[in-house]
C-alpha cells in the first residue's frame, strides 16, 4: 500500500507541475520559446515536459516578429500545432493568414513556417487595393508570397449560393504572387457558372502590379468584331501606363496608350493616344454623317493629355492637349474603354476638367504658368489650335503665342472711404500660318470707391483703356495685303456705377413642415459708359479689336426666398430659390439721329425674367423668358426642370427657343437676321424593381426638323454584375445593342445586332 501511495503522489506532483506550467504561460509559451522567430499566444496551451510540440486551442495568434521591411505574417486558427525546432504547423478551424491588409482565410493548412511553403484546403485569398478574391480548394504555398490555385477562381464579387461567384474567372491553374500578379492559364470567364468566353493565357495585376486587364469585347455592324487586351504597367509607385492593344474585324488594326503620374496631391497628369489604321475609307454612298465630308486617310489618331503642376508658393502650371487626325474620328468611336465618352469621364473625374464637345472641329491646347501673390495675378500661356476641318481657305486658324496677363488690385492708403486701384492688363501674339495676325498690348488700370453709406451696397469705378497694336502679315503678302499703317493706337474711357439695396422680411407659415418664409427684395441700379473712338483701321480677330460706345442704364428688382421649419426633430433651412426681373436703357440709343421713315430707335431692351425654385428638396424648376417691349414678342425661352431621387431616380427636361442668340445683359437689343434655335433635351433614369432600371434619353432639334439622338436602356443589375441592353437612334444610324459588365472591372463586352 505504501508502494501505491508514493506512485500515486508522484503521479499527482508530475500532474500538479504540468498545470502550474501552463495556468501560468496564460497568453504566452514557456520562457524557452520566447526568443524563437515565431510567437504564439492562445486561449490554451499545451506542453508536456521540454517537448519542442505545441498544441494551441482558443483564439490562437502565431507571428512572425523578426520581418523587416515588410508586414509581419499572422496565422490566426481555433487550432494549432507547432513543432517548434521543425518549424512546422497545422491549423484549422477559422483560419486566417494576415499580412497587411490582405487575408487568406482557410479551412486548414499545414506548411513549414522557415520556407514558408506548404498545402491549404479550401482557400479565399483577398486584396484590400484591388478587391480581387482568389478561391480554390487545394492551395500550395511555394514561397512566401507565392502561391498555386489548382483549378481555381477568380472574382472581385464572390458569391453566397453554394459557396459559387455570381460570375467568375475560372482557370486551370493560378498562379499568384501576392506583391505582384497572377498569371492563369485555359480561363474561362463564367456567369452562374455558366461559361461565355475562353482565353488560353491571362495576367491580372494585384495591388496596382503590371498584368493583362479583362478584356474588352465588342460587335457592332459598322466596326465589326472587336477585341481589346489592355495591358497595365506598373513603373513606380506614383507613374504607371496601361497599353491597349486590339482589332476590329471590318477595320484593322487599333491601339491605345496611357500614361499617368502623380508628384503630389496638386500635381499629377495624364497622356493617352489612339491609334487607328482603318482599312475602309469615306464614299459617296457609304459616307458617315452625310456631311460632304469624304475621309480617304487610313492612319488615324486622338492624342490628348491634361496635367497640373504645384511648384508652391503661389506658382502653378498647366497642360491641356487635344489633337485629332479628322472631323469624324471622336464620333465614330465614342463608345469603347479608349472611346470619347468613357476618356472625357476620366479626364473629367481626375483633372475637374474634360474635353470640347466630339463634333468640333477646332481642337485648342494650351500651356500655361501662373503666379498668384498679394491680390495679384501673373501668368501666361501658348494656345495653339489644330483645325481638323478639310476646307480650302486663303486663311488659317490664329494661334495665341503667346498670350501674358498681369492683373490686381491694391488698396489706396489714406483716403477717408474704401478705395482701391485695379489693373487688368493682356499681351498677346496672334500668329497664323496665312493671313493677318497682331501683336495687341492692352493695359486697363482703373479706380473703385466703396459707397459709404449703410443702406447702400454699391461701387463707383472709372478706368482708362490703352491698346496698342502690330500689325504681321503671315503667308503670301499679295493675297493678304494690310494697306493701313502697321502700328496702331487705341484709347478708350469708361465709368461705371453699380447701386443696391437689400430689404428682407420673415414671415411665420404653417404648411406641411414649413414653419418660417423669407424673403429679401434687392432692387439694383447700373450705370454704364465707356467712349469709342474710330476703330476702321484696326485688324479685328477678335471682341477685344472692336470697342462699342456704352452709355446706358440697367435696372431691375432680385427676389430671394428660403424657408424653414420642422423635419421630425431637426430644424431645416434650405434655398427655395428667386424671381428677377431686368431691363436695359440704352441713351446712345434714345438720342441718335433717325435716318428717315422705318428706322426708329429703339432705346429700351427687352425685358428679361428669370425664375428659379425648388418646391422639394430634390426638385428644380427654372425658367427664363425674354419679351420685347418694340412688338417683337417673346424672344427666346428657357425651361428647365430637374429632379435627383434617391435609389438612382433621375428625370432632367430642357426645353430652348431662341428666335436670336442669346448674350449677357445689357446686350439685349435684337437682331433681326440671326440664325433661330428650337430644341428639346430629355433624360429619365428609374428603378422599375430593385433588378430592373429603366434610363432615355432624347434630343430633338424643331429648328432644323430632325432627331438628333435618342436613345433607350433596360439594365438589369443583380449584385455584382449587369445586362444592358439598349436601343438607340441618330440621323445616320440605328443601334440595338448589349453590353455586359462586371463589378469591379466595369465593361467587358458588347454587341450590336
Amino acid at each position: 500500500m505504501g508502494h501505491s501511495v508514493a506512485g500515486k503522489l508522484r503521479l499527482f506532483l508530475c500532474f500538479a507541475a504540468t498545470i502550474w506550467l501552463f495556468a501560468a504561460s496564460g497568453r504566452a509559451v514557456a520562457d524557452d520559446l520566447m526568443s524563437v522567430p515565431w510567437q504564439i499566444s492562445a486561449d490554451r496551451i499545451i506542453r508536456f515536459g521540454k517537448s519542442d510540440c505545441v498544441v494551441a486551442e482558443g483564439n490562437v495568434v502565431l507571428q512572425h516578429v523578426e520581418t523587416v521591411g515588410a508586414a509581419p505574417l499572422v496565422i490566426k486558427a481555433d487550432w494549432l500545432r507547432y513543432e517548434v525546432k521543425a518549424g512546422r504547423i497545422k491549423a484549422r478551424g477559422n483560419l486566417e493568414l494576415h499580412s497587411g491588409n490582405d487575408v487568406l482565410v482557410a479551412e486548414s493548412a499545414k506548411f513549414d513556417l522557415n520556407s514558408q511553403t506548404g498545402f491549404l484546403t479550401m482557400t479565399t485569398m483577398r486584396f484590400s487595393e484591388s478587391d480581387w478574391h482568389f478561391i480554390g480548394q487545394e492551395v500550395e504555398k511555394t514561397g512566401e508570397l507565392t502561391y498555386h490555385f489548382k483549378n481555381g477562381r477568380v472574382t472581385t464579387c464572390p458569391g453566397v449560393e453554394g459557396g459559387k461567384p455570381v460570375w467568375s474567372i475560372n482557370a486551370s491553374d493560378v498562379y499568384l504572387n501576392t506583391a505582384d500578379q497572377a498569371f492563369l492559364k485555359h480561363v474561362s470567364l463564367r456567369v452562374r457558372d455558366v461559361p461565355i468566353l475562353y482565353i488560353p493565357y491571362l495576367v491580372i495585376p494585384v495591388s496596382r502590379q503590371s498584368g493583362f486587364l479583362v478584356p474588352e469585347i465588342s460587335q457592332s455592324e459598322r466596326d465589326g468584331t472587336g477585341f481589346m487586351a489592355p495591358f497595365f504597367l506598373n513603373l513606380s509607385p506614383s507613374f504607371d501606363a496601361t497599353f491597349y492593344p486590339g482589332i476590329l474585324s471590318k477595320r484593322g488594326v487599333t491601339a491605345g496608350a496611357e500614361f499617368r503620374y502623380a508628384a503630389a496631391e496638386h500635381s499629377q497628369g495624364t497622356i493617352a493616344v489612339n491609334y487607328q489604321y482603318d482599312t475602309t475609307t469615306d464614299t459617296a454612298e457609304d459616307e458617315y454623317k452625310s456631311d460632304g465630308y469624304l475621309r480617304t486617310d487610313h492612319d488615324r489618331y486622338w492624342l490628348r493629355a491634361k496635367a497640373d503642376h504645384d511648384f508652391g508658393n503661389g506658382l502653378k502650371a498647366g497642360l491641356d492637349l487635344d489633337m485629332v487626325s479628322d472631323p469624324d474620328y471622336l464620333q465614330e468611336f465614342r463608345k469603347g474603354v479608349i472611346g470619347f465618352d468613357m476618356s472625357n469621364d476620366e479626364f473629367l473625374s481626375t483633372h475637374n476638367r474634360g474635353f470640347q464637345e466630339e463634333s468640333i472641329p477646332f481642337r485648342e491646347s494650351t500651356i500655361r504658368l501662373g503666379k498668384t501673390a498679394a491680390s495679384m495675378f501673373l501668368g501666361g500661356e501658348l494656345r495653339a489650335v489644330d483645325d481638323e476641318r478639310d476646307e480650302p481657305s486663303a486663311t488659317t486658324t490664329l494661334h495665341a503665342l503667346p498670350r501674358l496677363v498681369f492683373n490686381g488690385r491694391a488698396e489706396v492708403p489714406k483716403i477717408p472711404v474704401p478705395c482701391s486701384l485695379e489693373w487688368d492688363s493682356e499681351y498677346l501674339f496672334y500668329w497664323r500660318d496665312e493671313g493677318i495676325g497682331e501683336h495687341r498690348l492692352d493695359i486697363h488700370p482703373g479706380l473703385v470707391v466703396s459707397i459709404p453709406v449703410d443702406f447702400i451696397e454699391g461701387t463707383i469705378s472709372t478706368g482708362i483703356r490703352e491698346t496698342m497694336y502690330r500689325v504681321e502679315v503671315f503667308g503670301d503678302s499679295s493675297v493678304h495685303n494690310w494697306s493701313n499703317d502697321k502700328s496702331q493706337f487705341r484709347r478708350v474711357w469708361d465709368f461705371e456705377m453699380d447701386l443696391a439695396t437689400t430689404l428682407a422680411r420673415d414671415f411665420s407659415i404653417n404648411l406641411g413642415s414649413v414653419r418660417r418664409f423669407n424673403h429679401k427684395f434687392r432692387p439694383r441700379f447700373v450705370y454704364s459708359y465707356m467712349t469709342s473712338t474710330d476703330q476702321d483701321d484696326l485688324p479685328y480677330l477678335d471682341a477685344l479689336d472692336r470697342i462699342e460706345l456704352q452709355n446706358w442704364l440697367t435696372y431691375g428688382i432680385d427676389n430671394y426666398f428660403r424657408v424653414g421649419g420642422l423635419r421630425g426633430d431637426d430644424n431645416y433651412d434650405r434655398n427655395f430659390g428667386y424671381f428677377k426681373v431686368s431691363q436695359a436703357y440704352s441713351i446712345q440709343e434714345a438720342r441718335r439721329s433717325s435716318d428717315g421713315v422705318g428706322d426708329n430707335r429703339r432705346p429700351f431692351s427687352n425685358i428679361l425674367f428669370e425664375l428659379e425654385f425648388y418646391p422639394l428638396e430634390r426638385l428644380k424648376i427654372a425658367y427664363e423668358t425674354a419679351w420685347s417691349v418694340h412688338g417683337k414678342g417673346v424672344t427666346f425661352y428657357n425651361f428647365e426642370t430637374e429632379y435627383s431621387g434617391r435609389e438612382g431616380r433621375r428625370l432632367s427636361i430642357d426645353y430652348r427657343y431662341n428666335r436670336v442668340p442669346w448674350v449677357d445683359e445689357p446686350y439685349f437689343f435684337t437682331d433681326d437676321s440671326a440664325e433661330s434655335m428650337h430644341e428639346l433635351n430629355m433624360e429619365i433614369e428609374a428603378a422599375l424593381t430593385k433588378l430592373f432600371s429603366v434610363k432615355g434619353d432624347l434630343a430633338h432639334s424643331f429648328s432644323n426638323d430632325r432627331l438628333v439622338e435618342a436613345s433607350v436602356h433596360v439594365i438589369y443589375h443583380p449584385a455584382c454584375w449587369s445586362m444592358e441592353v439598349l436601343a438607340a437612334k441618330t440621323p445616320d444610324d440605328f443601334r440595338i445593342g448589349m453590353i455586359f459588365s462586371l463589378a469591379g472591372l466595369g465593361k467587358v463586352m458588347e454587341f450590336d445586332f
